[in-house]
């Protein structure tokens, strides 16, 4: 018998209204389920005008395969994000190299003798972005969309195998719990570290599947093992 992919079980997947439709939608496409029923249970909001995640590039190929384009849910392309409170780490293009030198040499040179002012993130090419700021709402209600038309359920009381997002979610179950993104890594610095920490947990279980009785264990490292590369890379 398949620990996750056992015929007519059931998996609960707990989160943020984000959080669990992402997970849900990234199993529904990517998991051979055969027969296993997926079904939500929201917790908490993701209402942070503060901080709206950004969906890093690497995220791209998993829109792209359920269906969703940020675009048309009024994402913004962005260049950069916050990676620290004094600092951002840089993806995409920004202006245009002139004779062989790049850009990036180009306007640390017009800052240091020409008094150049703006920032580098005014020069960028958004034709070239593949990251997007998210509207939370939206983006959590589109996959919603998705993954009800795919069969997932909403639910009030998890039932089977329990998937969780949600950190601060608590249950009286003695069973494993699989814990993904933030429930997984103490990621509290930013939105955008969970979305990402998340995404990449998700692949990392699907990607040690199947999870037999017999070699439960092995496999239960092996995920182990994934998450903390993850976590040196993020």
């Amino acid at each position: 018998k398949c620990w996750l992919m056992a015929a007519r079980e059931t998996i609960t997947i707990i989160g943020s209204p984000l959080e669990a439709w992402l997970a849900a939608c990234i199993m529904a496409r990517f998991t051979p389920l055969q027969g296993t029923s997926l079904q939500v249970l929201e917790t908490g909001s993701d209402t942070r005008a503060s901080d709206p995640p950004v969906a890093r590039p690497e995220m791209s190929r998993t829109h792209v395969s359920i269906g969703l384009d940020p675009k048309k849910l009024g994402a913004k392309p962005v260049q950069t994000w916050a990676a620290a409170p004094r600092g951002a780490l840089p993806f995409g293009e920004f202006g245009m190299p002139l004779n062989g030198v790049s850009f990036v040499s180009i306007w640390h040179r017009a800052r240091q003798e020409l008094g150049e002012t703006r920032p580098l993130e005014a020069f960028a090419s958004h034709q070239s972005a593949k990251a997007f700021e998210l509207e939370p709402n939206r983006y959590a209600a589109a996959l919603k969309a998705i993954g009800t038309r795919v069969g997932v359920q909403t639910c009030s009381t998890p039932v089977g195998r329990i998937i969780c997002a949600d950190a601060a979610y608590e249950t009286d179950r003695t069973d494993a719990i699989i814990k993904i993104g933030a429930s997984a890594f103490p990621l509290r610095s930013s939105a955008t570290l969970r979305l990402q920490a998340l995404h990449e947990s998700v692949l990392a279980l699907i990607a040690c599947l199947p999870w037999r009785d017999a070699d439960r264990a092995l496999a239960t490292q092996e995920y182990e093992n994934r998450l903390q590369a993850m976590c040196r890379s993020v």
